[in-house]
Protein backbone atom coordinates (compact mmCIF):
# COMPACT_ATOMS: atom_id res chain seq x y z
CA UNK A 1 0.00 0.00 0.00
CA UNK A 2 1.16 3.31 -0.98
CA UNK A 3 2.30 5.39 1.88
CA UNK A 4 0.25 8.68 1.11
CA UNK A 5 -2.99 6.11 1.00
CA UNK A 6 -5.00 7.22 3.85
CA UNK A 7 -7.35 4.41 4.70
CA UNK A 8 -9.52 3.78 7.44
CA UNK A 9 -10.83 0.14 8.56
CA UNK A 10 -12.36 0.75 11.80
CA UNK A 11 -16.02 0.73 12.68
CA UNK A 12 -17.52 4.49 12.56
CA UNK A 13 -18.66 6.09 15.86
CA UNK A 14 -19.07 9.67 14.45
CA UNK A 15 -21.87 11.85 14.21
CA UNK A 16 -21.28 13.40 10.91
CA UNK A 17 -24.88 15.70 11.24
CA UNK A 18 -28.22 15.36 12.72
CA UNK A 19 -29.66 13.39 9.82
CA UNK A 20 -26.56 10.74 10.19
CA UNK A 21 -27.12 7.76 12.76
CA UNK A 22 -24.05 5.90 14.69
CA UNK A 23 -22.96 2.70 13.48
CA UNK A 24 -21.20 0.02 14.53
CA UNK A 25 -19.34 -3.22 13.03
CA UNK A 26 -22.63 -4.89 12.81
CA UNK A 27 -25.82 -3.09 11.99
CA UNK A 28 -29.36 -4.95 11.87
CA UNK A 29 -31.96 -2.66 10.32
CA UNK A 30 -35.03 -4.22 10.54
CA UNK A 31 -37.68 -3.62 7.97
CA UNK A 32 -41.57 -4.46 7.31
CA UNK A 33 -40.78 -7.13 5.16
CA UNK A 34 -43.38 -10.10 3.86
CA UNK A 35 -41.62 -12.49 6.01
CA UNK A 36 -40.60 -9.87 8.87
CA UNK A 37 -37.08 -10.70 9.10
CA UNK A 38 -34.34 -8.46 9.20
CA UNK A 39 -31.71 -7.52 6.72
CA UNK A 40 -28.68 -7.32 8.33
CA UNK A 41 -25.04 -5.44 7.44
CA UNK A 42 -22.29 -7.27 8.36
CA UNK A 43 -18.71 -4.93 8.48
CA UNK A 44 -17.76 -2.62 5.81
CA UNK A 45 -13.76 -1.95 4.64
CA UNK A 46 -11.86 -0.19 1.71
CA UNK A 47 -8.60 -2.39 0.11
CA UNK A 48 -6.48 -1.84 -2.93
CA UNK A 49 -6.71 2.31 -2.66
CA UNK A 50 -4.93 3.97 -5.52
CA UNK A 51 -5.02 7.40 -7.33
CA UNK A 52 -8.27 6.72 -9.01
CA UNK A 53 -9.54 3.41 -8.00
CA UNK A 54 -10.53 1.20 -4.89
CA UNK A 55 -11.96 -1.80 -3.59
CA UNK A 56 -15.20 -1.49 -1.19
CA UNK A 57 -15.71 -4.98 1.05
CA UNK A 58 -19.14 -5.54 2.94
CA UNK A 59 -21.86 -8.32 3.71
CA UNK A 60 -25.65 -8.30 3.49
CA UNK A 61 -27.60 -10.69 4.84
CA UNK A 62 -30.70 -10.79 2.92
CA UNK A 63 -33.24 -12.19 5.97
CA UNK A 64 -35.08 -15.05 3.61
CA UNK A 65 -36.14 -11.79 1.16
CA UNK A 66 -34.69 -11.66 -2.73
CA UNK A 67 -32.37 -8.79 -2.08
CA UNK A 68 -30.13 -6.11 -4.27
CA UNK A 69 -27.49 -4.47 -3.23
CA UNK A 70 -25.15 -1.45 -4.22
CA UNK A 71 -22.60 0.22 -2.95
CA UNK A 72 -23.06 4.26 -3.04
CA UNK A 73 -20.52 6.76 -2.70
CA UNK A 74 -19.70 10.69 -2.07
CA UNK A 75 -16.66 12.94 -1.46
CA UNK A 76 -19.58 14.54 0.91
CA UNK A 77 -20.16 13.40 4.14
CA UNK A 78 -24.06 13.90 4.28
CA UNK A 79 -26.59 10.56 2.71
CA UNK A 80 -27.74 9.41 0.55
CA UNK A 81 -24.39 9.36 -1.56
CA UNK A 82 -25.02 10.74 -4.58
CA UNK A 83 -22.93 7.67 -7.11
CA UNK A 84 -23.69 4.19 -6.83
CA UNK A 85 -22.34 1.18 -7.97
CA UNK A 86 -24.66 -1.24 -10.61
CA UNK A 87 -27.29 -3.37 -8.39
CA UNK A 88 -26.63 -6.76 -7.56
CA UNK A 89 -28.85 -10.02 -6.62
CA UNK A 90 -27.93 -11.80 -3.54
CA UNK A 91 -30.81 -13.49 -3.39
CA UNK A 92 -32.50 -14.32 -0.90
CA UNK A 93 -29.77 -16.31 2.17
CA UNK A 94 -30.25 -16.31 5.91
CA UNK A 95 -26.55 -16.03 6.04
CA UNK A 96 -24.17 -12.75 5.22
CA UNK A 97 -23.21 -12.67 1.69
CA UNK A 98 -20.01 -11.50 0.61
CA UNK A 99 -19.93 -8.10 -1.32
CA UNK A 100 -16.48 -7.10 -3.19
CA UNK A 101 -17.10 -4.34 -5.55
CA UNK A 102 -14.38 -1.81 -7.43
CA UNK A 103 -14.73 2.14 -7.52
CA UNK A 104 -13.07 3.63 -10.90
CA UNK A 105 -12.77 7.10 -12.21
CA UNK A 106 -12.12 8.40 -8.63
CA UNK A 107 -10.36 11.53 -7.89
CA UNK A 108 -6.54 11.42 -6.54
CA UNK A 109 -5.69 12.91 -2.96
CA UNK A 110 -9.65 13.32 -2.56
CA UNK A 111 -11.36 11.39 0.76
CA UNK A 112 -14.61 9.52 -0.33
CA UNK A 113 -17.48 8.16 1.90
CA UNK A 114 -19.31 4.63 1.11
CA UNK A 115 -22.18 2.98 2.16
CA UNK A 116 -23.18 -0.51 1.83
CA UNK A 117 -27.13 -0.42 0.47
CA UNK A 118 -30.00 -3.43 0.45
CA UNK A 119 -33.08 -3.48 -1.24
CA UNK A 120 -35.97 -5.61 -0.85
CA UNK A 121 -39.46 -5.78 -2.52
CA UNK A 122 -40.89 -3.54 0.91
CA UNK A 123 -38.04 -1.23 1.68
CA UNK A 124 -34.52 0.04 0.49
CA UNK A 125 -32.00 -0.14 3.71
CA UNK A 126 -28.71 2.08 4.38
CA UNK A 127 -25.98 -0.45 5.99
CA UNK A 128 -22.61 0.66 7.65
CA UNK A 129 -20.27 3.66 6.20
CA UNK A 130 -16.45 4.03 5.84
CA UNK A 131 -14.53 6.33 4.44
CA UNK A 132 -10.74 6.54 2.43
CA UNK A 133 -8.76 8.90 1.04
CA UNK A 134 -6.88 8.11 -2.61
CA UNK A 135 -3.40 8.18 -3.83
CA UNK A 136 -2.06 11.27 -4.70
CA UNK A 137 0.45 10.00 -7.21
CA UNK A 138 -1.56 8.51 -10.60
CA UNK A 139 1.73 6.87 -12.03
CA UNK A 140 0.72 3.89 -13.62
CA UNK A 141 2.34 0.27 -13.36
CA UNK A 142 1.64 -0.19 -16.97
CA UNK A 143 3.60 1.40 -20.13
CA UNK A 144 3.53 1.55 -24.07
CA UNK A 145 6.11 -0.76 -25.59
CA UNK A 146 7.53 0.14 -29.17
CA UNK A 147 6.08 -1.40 -32.15
CA UNK A 148 7.93 -1.40 -35.53
CA UNK A 149 5.17 -2.59 -36.75
CA UNK A 150 3.20 0.25 -38.08
CA UNK A 151 1.47 -1.37 -41.16
CA UNK A 152 -2.40 -0.01 -41.07
CA UNK A 153 -4.89 -2.83 -40.67
CA UNK A 154 -2.84 -5.02 -38.00
CA UNK A 155 -4.93 -6.74 -34.86
CA UNK A 156 -2.99 -9.03 -32.44
CA UNK A 157 -4.92 -11.47 -30.75
CA UNK A 158 -2.32 -13.40 -28.83
CA UNK A 159 1.07 -13.75 -27.43
CA UNK A 160 3.26 -16.02 -25.33
CA UNK A 161 6.21 -15.13 -23.67
CA UNK A 162 9.04 -17.88 -23.29
CA UNK A 163 11.47 -14.81 -21.81
CA UNK A 164 10.82 -11.72 -20.41
CA UNK A 165 12.88 -10.30 -23.77
CA UNK A 166 11.28 -12.50 -25.93
CA UNK A 167 7.58 -12.97 -27.05
CA UNK A 168 5.68 -13.74 -29.92
CA UNK A 169 2.03 -12.91 -31.26
CA UNK A 170 -0.26 -13.82 -33.72
CA UNK A 171 -2.57 -11.29 -35.53
CA UNK A 172 -3.84 -10.54 -38.66
CA UNK A 173 -3.32 -7.52 -41.27
CA UNK A 174 -6.22 -6.43 -43.02
CA UNK A 175 -6.34 -6.26 -47.08
CA UNK A 176 -8.62 -5.04 -49.77
CA UNK A 177 -9.39 -8.82 -50.62
CA UNK A 178 -8.87 -10.40 -47.48
CA UNK A 179 -6.92 -11.10 -44.28
CA UNK A 180 -3.24 -12.21 -44.21
CA UNK A 181 -2.25 -14.15 -40.81
CA UNK A 182 0.60 -12.73 -38.78
CA UNK A 183 3.37 -13.21 -36.16
CA UNK A 184 5.32 -10.46 -34.44
CA UNK A 185 8.74 -10.63 -32.32
CA UNK A 186 9.49 -8.96 -29.54
CA UNK A 187 12.84 -8.64 -29.34
CA UNK A 188 15.44 -6.60 -27.02
CA UNK A 189 12.25 -4.77 -26.28
CA UNK A 190 11.22 -3.80 -29.64
CA UNK A 191 7.86 -5.40 -31.18
CA UNK A 192 8.95 -6.27 -35.20
CA UNK A 193 7.37 -7.97 -38.33
CA UNK A 194 8.70 -11.42 -38.08
CA UNK A 195 6.50 -13.47 -40.68
CA UNK A 196 3.61 -13.68 -42.72
CA UNK A 197 1.27 -16.63 -43.49
CA UNK A 198 -2.00 -17.47 -45.47
CA UNK A 199 -3.32 -19.00 -42.41
CA UNK A 200 -5.92 -17.41 -40.16
CA UNK A 201 -3.70 -17.19 -36.37
CA UNK A 202 -5.41 -17.08 -33.47
CA UNK A 203 -3.83 -18.61 -30.70
CA UNK A 204 -0.03 -19.22 -29.67
CA UNK A 205 1.70 -21.16 -26.69
CA UNK A 206 6.04 -21.44 -27.15
CA UNK A 207 7.43 -23.39 -23.81
CA UNK A 208 10.89 -22.51 -25.13
CA UNK A 209 12.57 -19.80 -27.50
CA UNK A 210 12.97 -22.64 -29.76
CA UNK A 211 9.30 -24.85 -29.60
CA UNK A 212 6.31 -22.79 -30.35
CA UNK A 213 2.91 -23.85 -31.85
CA UNK A 214 0.46 -21.31 -33.80
CA UNK A 215 -2.74 -22.46 -34.32
CA UNK A 216 -5.49 -20.95 -36.39
CA UNK A 217 -7.49 -22.21 -39.86
CA UNK A 218 -7.28 -22.34 -43.60
CA UNK A 219 -9.44 -22.06 -46.70
CA UNK A 220 -12.64 -19.57 -46.60
CA UNK A 221 -16.15 -19.16 -44.79
CA UNK A 222 -17.43 -21.69 -46.85
CA UNK A 223 -14.58 -24.74 -46.50
CA UNK A 224 -12.42 -23.94 -43.29
CA UNK A 225 -9.60 -26.78 -41.69
CA UNK A 226 -7.93 -26.52 -38.47
CA UNK A 227 -4.67 -25.50 -38.93
CA UNK A 228 -1.02 -25.43 -37.04
CA UNK A 229 2.37 -24.06 -37.38
CA UNK A 230 5.46 -24.90 -35.21
CA UNK A 231 8.50 -23.11 -34.63
CA UNK A 232 11.96 -24.61 -33.86
CA UNK A 233 14.10 -22.29 -33.25
CA UNK A 234 15.29 -20.88 -36.81
CA UNK A 235 11.78 -21.01 -38.87
CA UNK A 236 7.81 -22.10 -38.82
CA UNK A 237 6.84 -25.03 -40.15
CA UNK A 238 3.02 -26.38 -41.07
CA UNK A 239 2.02 -29.03 -39.47
CA UNK A 240 -0.90 -30.88 -40.72
CA UNK A 241 -3.89 -31.44 -38.54
CA UNK A 242 -6.84 -33.91 -38.79
CA UNK A 243 -10.14 -32.28 -39.78
CA UNK A 244 -13.01 -34.59 -37.78
CA UNK A 245 -15.07 -36.43 -40.52
CA UNK A 246 -18.22 -34.90 -42.08
CA UNK A 247 -17.52 -31.46 -41.42
CA UNK A 248 -16.84 -28.70 -43.64
CA UNK A 249 -15.87 -25.75 -41.58
CA UNK A 250 -13.30 -26.75 -38.55
CA UNK A 251 -10.93 -24.05 -36.45
CA UNK A 252 -8.82 -23.59 -33.71
CA UNK A 253 -8.63 -21.29 -31.22
CA UNK A 254 -6.12 -21.32 -28.97
CA UNK A 255 -3.44 -23.78 -27.74
CA UNK A 256 -1.14 -24.45 -24.64
CA UNK A 257 1.41 -27.14 -24.07
CA UNK A 258 3.17 -28.58 -21.48
CA UNK A 259 5.81 -30.30 -22.85
CA UNK A 260 6.80 -31.19 -26.57
CA UNK A 261 5.50 -34.36 -26.25
CA UNK A 262 1.41 -32.97 -24.90
CA UNK A 263 -0.29 -29.89 -26.04
CA UNK A 264 -3.87 -29.09 -26.41
CA UNK A 265 -5.87 -27.04 -29.32
CA UNK A 266 -9.30 -25.97 -28.73
CA UNK A 267 -11.66 -24.88 -30.78
CA UNK A 268 -14.80 -25.56 -32.88
CA UNK A 269 -16.51 -27.46 -35.59
CA UNK A 270 -19.81 -26.81 -38.08
CA UNK A 271 -22.54 -28.81 -36.99
CA UNK A 272 -26.75 -29.05 -37.50
CA UNK A 273 -26.76 -25.93 -35.34
CA UNK A 274 -25.62 -22.84 -35.86
CA UNK A 275 -22.70 -22.76 -33.66
CA UNK A 276 -21.59 -26.14 -34.16
CA UNK A 277 -19.57 -28.31 -31.64
CA UNK A 278 -16.60 -27.89 -29.87
CA UNK A 279 -13.27 -29.29 -31.35
CA UNK A 280 -9.81 -30.57 -29.03
CA UNK A 281 -6.88 -31.92 -30.54
CA UNK A 282 -3.77 -33.19 -29.10
CA UNK A 283 -0.17 -33.14 -29.72
CA UNK A 284 1.69 -36.11 -28.53
CA UNK A 285 5.04 -35.59 -29.78
CA UNK A 286 4.66 -36.92 -33.00
CA UNK A 287 1.41 -36.32 -34.50
CA UNK A 288 -1.80 -34.12 -33.76
CA UNK A 289 -5.29 -36.22 -33.28
CA UNK A 290 -8.96 -35.24 -32.35
CA UNK A 291 -10.09 -36.00 -28.83
CA UNK A 292 -13.50 -36.33 -27.49
CA UNK A 293 -15.00 -33.34 -26.22
CA UNK A 294 -18.11 -33.72 -23.41
CA UNK A 295 -19.56 -30.21 -24.77
CA UNK A 296 -23.35 -29.95 -25.47
CA UNK A 297 -24.63 -32.12 -28.58
CA UNK A 298 -25.62 -28.72 -30.56
CA UNK A 299 -24.05 -25.48 -29.88
CA UNK A 300 -20.90 -25.42 -27.92
CA UNK A 301 -17.14 -24.01 -29.16
CA UNK A 302 -14.18 -23.19 -26.72
CA UNK A 303 -12.37 -20.26 -26.56
CA UNK A 304 -9.29 -20.63 -24.74
CA UNK A 305 -7.48 -24.13 -22.43
CA UNK A 306 -4.78 -23.79 -19.82
CA UNK A 307 -3.26 -26.52 -18.00
CA UNK A 308 -1.61 -26.91 -14.61
CA UNK A 309 -0.41 -30.40 -15.37
CA UNK A 310 -0.23 -33.11 -17.95
CA UNK A 311 -3.19 -34.73 -15.57
CA UNK A 312 -4.96 -31.01 -15.43
CA UNK A 313 -5.92 -29.27 -17.71
CA UNK A 314 -9.45 -26.57 -18.10
CA UNK A 315 -10.53 -24.91 -21.00
CA UNK A 316 -13.55 -22.73 -21.72
CA UNK A 317 -15.82 -21.24 -24.07
CA UNK A 318 -19.51 -20.64 -25.11
CA UNK A 319 -22.76 -23.17 -25.16
CA UNK A 320 -26.35 -22.66 -25.95
CA UNK A 321 -27.83 -21.33 -28.78
CA UNK A 322 -25.29 -19.23 -30.54
CA UNK A 323 -28.48 -17.65 -32.36
CA UNK A 324 -30.42 -16.47 -29.46
CA UNK A 325 -28.22 -13.63 -27.28
CA UNK A 326 -30.28 -14.56 -24.27
CA UNK A 327 -29.70 -18.23 -24.36
CA UNK A 328 -25.65 -18.09 -24.78
CA UNK A 329 -24.04 -19.09 -21.59
CA UNK A 330 -20.69 -20.26 -20.60
CA UNK A 331 -18.89 -23.33 -21.16
CA UNK A 332 -16.36 -25.24 -18.84
CA UNK A 333 -14.08 -28.76 -19.70
CA UNK A 334 -11.53 -30.18 -17.48
CA UNK A 335 -8.86 -33.17 -18.48
CA UNK A 336 -8.29 -35.29 -15.83
CA UNK A 337 -5.31 -36.93 -17.23
CA UNK A 338 -7.62 -39.70 -19.06
CA UNK A 339 -10.47 -37.96 -20.57
CA UNK A 340 -12.40 -34.29 -20.54
CA UNK A 341 -15.24 -33.65 -18.88
CA UNK A 342 -17.81 -31.09 -18.52
CA UNK A 343 -17.79 -28.99 -15.71
CA UNK A 344 -20.38 -26.89 -13.20
CA UNK A 345 -19.96 -23.01 -12.74
CA UNK A 346 -21.70 -20.46 -12.42
CA UNK A 347 -23.31 -18.48 -15.35
CA UNK A 348 -21.78 -16.06 -17.47
CA UNK A 349 -23.78 -14.50 -19.93
CA UNK A 350 -22.45 -14.56 -23.39
CA UNK A 351 -19.36 -17.51 -22.55
CA UNK A 352 -15.67 -17.56 -20.80
CA UNK A 353 -13.07 -16.19 -23.90
CA UNK A 354 -10.07 -16.88 -21.36
CA UNK A 355 -8.41 -18.92 -18.60
CA UNK A 356 -4.98 -19.35 -16.95
CA UNK A 357 -4.53 -22.77 -14.52
CA UNK A 358 -0.87 -22.41 -14.29
CA UNK A 359 -0.93 -22.67 -10.52
CA UNK A 360 -3.38 -24.34 -8.62
CA UNK A 361 -4.06 -21.62 -6.17
CA UNK A 362 -4.33 -19.17 -9.19
CA UNK A 363 -6.86 -20.63 -11.65
CA UNK A 364 -9.21 -17.97 -13.20
CA UNK A 365 -11.43 -18.00 -16.20
CA UNK A 366 -12.96 -14.51 -17.68
CA UNK A 367 -16.02 -13.07 -19.64
CA UNK A 368 -18.72 -10.47 -18.31
CA UNK A 369 -17.82 -12.08 -15.12
CA UNK A 370 -14.37 -13.55 -13.34
CA UNK A 371 -14.40 -16.82 -12.21
CA UNK A 372 -12.12 -18.59 -9.96
CA UNK A 373 -11.44 -22.17 -8.98
CA UNK A 374 -11.02 -22.98 -5.33
CA UNK A 375 -11.88 -25.38 -3.17
CA UNK A 376 -12.50 -27.56 -4.98
CA UNK A 377 -15.35 -25.52 -7.64
CA UNK A 378 -15.92 -22.60 -9.58
CA UNK A 379 -16.82 -19.25 -8.00
CA UNK A 380 -17.96 -16.13 -9.80
CA UNK A 381 -16.27 -12.76 -8.19
CA UNK A 382 -18.57 -9.70 -7.71
CA UNK A 383 -17.13 -7.58 -10.99
CA UNK A 384 -18.85 -7.49 -14.27
CA UNK A 385 -17.74 -6.27 -17.51
CA UNK A 386 -19.13 -5.19 -21.31
CA UNK A 387 -17.37 -7.77 -22.65
CA UNK A 388 -14.81 -10.84 -22.78
CA UNK A 389 -11.13 -10.80 -22.14
CA UNK A 390 -7.91 -12.51 -21.08
CA UNK A 391 -6.30 -13.41 -18.28
CA UNK A 392 -2.78 -14.98 -16.81
CA UNK A 393 -0.57 -14.79 -13.88
CA UNK A 394 3.16 -14.67 -13.23
CA UNK A 395 3.03 -15.72 -9.42
CA UNK A 396 -0.46 -17.02 -7.39
CA UNK A 397 -0.57 -13.69 -6.28
CA UNK A 398 0.18 -11.30 -9.34
CA UNK A 399 -2.44 -11.92 -11.54
CA UNK A 400 -4.03 -9.68 -14.68
CA UNK A 401 -6.94 -9.37 -16.75
CA UNK A 402 -8.19 -7.24 -19.53
CA UNK A 403 -11.09 -6.55 -21.12
CA UNK A 404 -11.03 -4.41 -23.92
CA UNK A 405 -9.07 -1.27 -22.44
CA UNK A 406 -9.86 -1.73 -18.73
CA UNK A 407 -7.10 -3.95 -16.88
CA UNK A 408 -7.22 -5.02 -13.28
CA UNK A 409 -4.60 -6.53 -10.57
CA UNK A 410 -4.97 -9.58 -8.76
CA UNK A 411 -2.92 -9.63 -5.65
CA UNK A 412 -3.64 -13.44 -4.05
CA UNK A 413 -6.68 -11.64 -2.23
CA UNK A 414 -8.82 -9.03 -4.43
CA UNK A 415 -9.45 -7.41 -7.71
CA UNK A 416 -8.79 -3.99 -8.27
CA UNK A 417 -9.04 -1.62 -11.50
CA UNK A 418 -5.39 -0.38 -12.70
CA UNK A 419 -4.83 2.80 -14.85
CA UNK A 420 -2.94 2.13 -18.28
CA UNK A 421 -1.33 4.52 -20.73
CA UNK A 422 -4.02 7.38 -22.03
CA UNK A 423 -4.83 7.60 -25.82
CA UNK A 424 -6.32 10.55 -27.53
CA UNK A 425 -9.95 10.61 -26.87
CA UNK A 426 -10.04 10.57 -30.77
CA UNK A 427 -8.63 6.79 -30.66
CA UNK A 428 -9.67 3.63 -28.93
CA UNK A 429 -7.83 1.15 -27.18
CA UNK A 430 -8.23 -3.02 -27.34
CA UNK A 431 -6.24 -5.23 -25.55
CA UNK A 432 -7.23 -8.42 -26.73
CA UNK A 433 -4.62 -10.67 -25.14
CA UNK A 434 -1.84 -11.39 -22.69
CA UNK A 435 0.71 -13.66 -21.34
CA UNK A 436 2.68 -13.15 -18.15
CA UNK A 437 6.71 -14.09 -17.26
CA UNK A 438 6.66 -16.12 -14.32
CA UNK A 439 7.99 -14.32 -11.71
CA UNK A 440 8.32 -11.02 -14.23
CA UNK A 441 6.24 -9.00 -16.10
CA UNK A 442 2.88 -9.18 -18.34
CA UNK A 443 2.66 -8.12 -21.77
CA UNK A 444 -0.64 -7.30 -23.50
CA UNK A 445 -1.50 -7.08 -27.03
CA UNK A 446 -3.84 -5.44 -28.77
CA UNK A 447 -4.54 -2.76 -31.96
CA UNK A 448 -5.69 0.97 -31.22
CA UNK A 449 -6.88 3.63 -34.06
CA UNK A 450 -9.77 5.70 -34.92
CA UNK A 451 -13.10 5.16 -37.03
CA UNK A 452 -13.08 6.68 -40.11
CA UNK A 453 -15.82 7.30 -42.72
CA UNK A 454 -15.05 3.79 -44.34
CA UNK A 455 -14.63 1.42 -41.12
CA UNK A 456 -11.72 1.52 -38.26
CA UNK A 457 -8.30 2.21 -39.13
CA UNK A 458 -5.66 0.05 -36.31
CA UNK A 459 -2.41 -0.47 -36.17
CA UNK A 460 -0.81 -2.99 -33.28
CA UNK A 461 -0.58 -1.88 -29.81
CA UNK A 462 1.12 -3.82 -26.88
CA UNK A 463 1.95 -2.77 -22.99
CA UNK A 464 4.01 -3.69 -20.51
CA UNK A 465 3.52 -4.11 -16.62
CA UNK A 466 6.25 -2.46 -14.49
CA UNK A 467 5.73 -3.73 -10.96
CA UNK A 468 4.82 -7.36 -9.71
CA UNK A 469 4.03 -8.79 -6.85
CA UNK A 470 5.84 -11.97 -7.02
Amino acid sequence: MNANVQHHTTSWKVALASSLFVVANVIVAMHAGASGQATTFGGITVSNVGATSATVHASVEPGGIETTTWIAYSTNPTPPFASKTPAQDIGSSTTLVPISVNLTGLVPNTEYYVQVVAENSSTTTAGPLDTFTTSATTATPITLMTMKDNRLGVNLASISCPEASMCWATGYVLSRKRSIGIIDQLRNGIWIPATTSTLNLSGIDCLSTTSCWAVGSTGTNESEGPAALHFNGRSWTRISVPEPMGTRIDYLSAVTCTSTSSCWAVGGLDGASPLGRALVEHWNGASWSVVASPGPSGDSLLNAVSCTSVRSCWAVGIANDFGSASSIRSLIEHWDGRSWSPAKGPLVPYGLFGVSCRWKTACFAIGMKILQFSGGSWRAASITHSSGGAVDCSAPNNCWETTGGQTMNWNGTSWMTVDGPSVPTSQFLSLDAMNCVAGGPCIFVGSTGRKNATGYSTRALAERTTIDHS
